[in-house]
């Protein structure tokens, strides 16, 4: 994720490729850049501590999935 620069999303149609595979790709693209994520990070202020809250909440759901998959093995 960039801060606080744009980024311009370019999609070169390939020869005989239909709009619908060029919009695909492009969708594609724009998820992988996380655009709409800081957008959204961006419209309301959060202070450190619930920036590390939140921190804190995602390793451990990661880690649960990890434990859980070690489990089913």
């Amino acid at each position: 994720m960039s801060k606080h620069r744009a980024t311009i999303i370019e999609i070169t149609p390939k020869p005989g490729e239909n709009v619908d595979k060029l919009l695909r790709r492009y969708k594609k693209k724009y998820e992988q850049l996380k655009v709409m994520l800081e957008i959204r990070e961006r419209m309301y202020h959060k202070t450190r501590a619930e920036k590390r809250r939140e921190q804190l909440k995602k390793t451990m759901r990661k880690l649960r999935r990890l434990m859980e998959a070690q489990k089913s093995k």
